[in-house]
């Protein structure tokens, strides 16, 4: 702020431009001609309804410059406060960042209602009208546009500064007039008095609601919440820059429109019952929910308050809004995440459940073989049972691979890891699953290098599994397109939990079928779920699928919408290893001499596969549980060459029972046999002496060759 004092009126200019600022200065510093003050004088003359005054000897003016109506309010601020007030202030009305000319004008006024004010701007648009009503009195104010002539600002400073100068004269004439009748008349004096004190109060109240409007005014602008003021009809009276500004809309819009207008049609009749609410209970909180500018919708969590007037009657209602749409959109993230944990462990319990009955059902399976085998080794081969032993057979070997994808759905990790090339599994599954499906198109996009650690058998049996549901979904024909890619962790998507550290191959399986609802692929993995009928399938196919991803330290993530297809996206941690042949074999059934201890809480098994080990030639010494397991061990640990070791039993459990026995005798050989599949106890036990495992059923054949095998080695 720069201050000039050379005059005897004070002139307050406030303008962004130094150029406008600078001219003033030349212009109302400068020493003006006589011819310039008899045209001033004629002026005045025009404007007052008085004879022409004889020319002055001059005006000069203690000048004030600012740049921004914030500088120019404190400084008719200070005027006040050391009661040297300005006559006039020049007001620019645009000077940004800061408030713009109208409302410095607003609140010079309410600090000085004597002053003169002239606005000044470059701007033809700007109404006058619209000023005048802002800024009171209009008597006390004028307007001129840019760009104007020096002399015609000097005529204006020096008529307005002489109007301002006549008037404080008027007012203190008037002030000792009445000084004058006070000291003539008592009564009237102290009548007098009292108006005047009237007059103070009200004044002050004048002032001091000035003030506050301001206030709530600025407090209402700068609220970050979205606050606005509409009557009992829903029409907006006001709305602060948030709601302007979250909504996109500016004020010549808002201005008495009809919140109805803002709201999507679907929600019209929530405000029509929230209006009937407000006037009701005097106060409602609730979700309101506009369509803003550009066609998004804004969620805004309400409170809304009755206004009344000094009747009581309702009148207008104000409210606050606070924009949560970042916040629903966090609890439906949050939401579906806790639905895709519960899923995990609703599956984790099926498939804790799924193995529980697949052990069971091997037990049984198991007694089946064993007595088929049995029977069918004890009678000639061309008798006309063996037809029927070899049914029951084919039949056994049908429910242990529906157990076995059970156990596949339920394990944790695979049997036989070996190094694979995924692409070349992927290759040879699809085309064995292609030549029974001629009417579909099968696609390949597969990136080189896609080796992982995995049972082959396993994955071959899983992408079997996707092949077909993505065939049952194209009854018709239709494309699957394949696609293998090696990505990071951090592009795996759809996982509740954080994903383990390390890259991963990527398998796209998409299929241009009917698709999926949610409905369908919420329930997509559970054992025994299916769209087509259990005449038709299982339902344990995909589940398997899953159990098997799950196993070798996969994710899985579905893609799909009714009519649009399914997207599998498969990821499986890729192998740095190299890839190593795999050794085949095949041997015909060997016998032995030896002692075995059979051990299994089962009737069915420990009979059965003692008749087993009886044809085969070995002495079998039988133990129905782990304790009495135990018991025999102890006693006949020189006699006995082999242990034939049940893992999951209801007295003393299998690893319990193996750390016993090799207490008892360090170099004890022992076959673990469970109806469970490989997991991470039963390798812990392996890795800790045990020599094989066996799962169940099994049949004659694969028990002599691991038997004759374990036998050889050395102690």
């Amino acid at each position: 702020m720069n201050e000039d004092k050379t005059g005897n009126f004070r002139v307050l200019a406030a303008d962004d431009e130094e150029l406008i600022l600078k001219v003033y200065r030349d212009i109302l510093l400068k020493k003006i001609d006589d011819a310039s003050l008899s045209e001033i004088s004629d002026l005045e003359a025009q404007l007052f309804g008085k004879k022409k005054p004889e020319p002055a000897p001059g005006y000069s003016f203690e000048l004030v410059t600012c740049r921004q109506g914030d500088e120019a309010i404190a400084a008719v601020r200070q005027a006040i406060e050391e009661d040297n007030p300005f006559s006039l202030a020049l007001l620019d009305i645009r000077m940004p960042p800061g408030p713009d000319g109208v409302k410095t004008a607003e609140a010079i006024r309410a600090l000085d209602p004597l002053i003169e004010i002239l606005m000044v701007t470059g701007y033809s648009d700007v109404d006058p009208r619209e000023i005048a009503q802002r800024v009171h009195p209009p008597h006390k104010l004028l307007y001129i546009q840019k760009p104007f002539h020096p002399q015609e600002i000097y005529q204006f400073v020096c008529t307005l500064c002489a109007k301002w100068k006549n008037e404080a004269f008027i007012r203190n004439y008037n002030e000792r007039l009445l000084s004058h009748i006070e000291e003539q008349t008592t009564e009237l004096k102290k009548a007098n008095q009292e108006l005047r004190e009237e007059i103070r109060v009200r004044e002050e109240s004048e002032t001091a609601l000035r003030e506050s409007e301001e206030k709530f005014r600025d407090l209402f602008e700068k609220s970050s919440d979205h606050l606005y003021l509409h009557d009992l009809e829903g029409n907006l009276i006001s709305t602060n820059l948030a709601f302007k500004n979250e909504c996109g809309y500016d004020e010549e819009y808002l201005n008495f429109r009809n919140i109805r207008d803002l709201i999507p049609d679907r929600y019209r009749d929530k405000f029509d019952e929230y209006l009937k609410r407000i006037v009701e209970k005097g106060y409602d909180e609730d979700i309101m929910i506009l369509r803003t500018g550009n066609g998004k919708e804004l969620v805004l969590e309400c409170k809304n308050s009755l206004i009344r007037d000094s009747e009581g009657k309702p009148v207008a209602v104000r409210g606050a809004g606070r924009d949560i749409s970042e916040r629903l959109k966090i609890e439906e993230q949050k939401h579906n995440l806790e639905v895709q944990l519960m899923r995990m462990q609703r599956m984790e319990a099926l498939g804790t459940l799924a193995g529980g009955i697949a052990h069971n059902f091997n037990n049984l399976l198991m007694g089946i073989l064993g007595n088929s085998s049995l029977a069918s080794l004890e009678i000639d081969a061309n008798h006309n049972v063996q037809k029927n032993l070899e049914n029951i057979r084919t039949l056994v070997e049908s429910g242990s691979r529906l157990t076995r994808q059970l156990f596949d759905y339920s394990k944790s990790e695979a049997n036989v890891v070996r190094t694979t090339d995924l692409n070349m599994v992927i290759k040879k599954t699809a085309e064995a699953f292609g030549g029974s499906r001629n009417d579909i198109r099968i696609h390949y996009q597969l990136e080189d290098a896609c080796n992982i650690d995995a049972d082959r058998g396993q994955i071959e049996q899983a992408l079997f599994n996707f092949f077909i549901n993505a065939g049952d979904a194209m009854p018709s024909g239709g494309d699957i397109f394949l696609e293998t890619r090696i990505v990071s962790h951090l592009e795996i998507v759809g996982e509740p939990s954080d994903v383990k550290a390390g890259d991963y191959v990527r398998l796209i399986i998409k299929d241009t079928g009917v698709g999926m609802d949610e409905e369908t692929k919420g329930h997509l993995f559970e054992p025994f779920f299916t769209t087509k009928g259990f005449v038709k399938g299982t339902g344990l196919g995909l589940a398997s699928a899953y159990g098997i991803i799950k196993a070798h330290g996969g994710y899985i993530h579905v893609i799909s919408e009714k009519g649009e297809g399914a997207s599998f996206s498969i990821y499986l941690p890729v192998s740095i290893k190299k890839i190593t042949s795999e050794e085949h074999e095949g041997q015909d059934i060997a016998y032995g001499t030896e002692t075995v201890l059979l051990v299994d809480d089962e009737n069915i098994v420990l009979e059965t596969s003692e008749q087993l080990l009886r044809y085969l030639g070995y002495s079998v010494i039988k133990a129905q549980g782990g304790r009495e397991a135990i018991e025999i061990f102890s006693s006949k640990r020189g006699q006995i060459d082999l242990v034939i070791l049940d893992l999951i039993m209801s007295d003393v459990r299998g690893e319990i029972v193996f750390d016993t026995l090799v207490k008892i005798k360090k170099d004890v050989k022992v076959i673990l046999s469970s109806g469970y599949g490989i997991d991470d106890k039963t390798r812990d036990i392996i890795n800790r002496g045990c020599k094989g495992f066996i799962q169940k059923p099994f049949d004659i054949k694969d028990l002599s060759l691991m038997i004759s095998e374990i036998l050889k080695e050395k102690s």
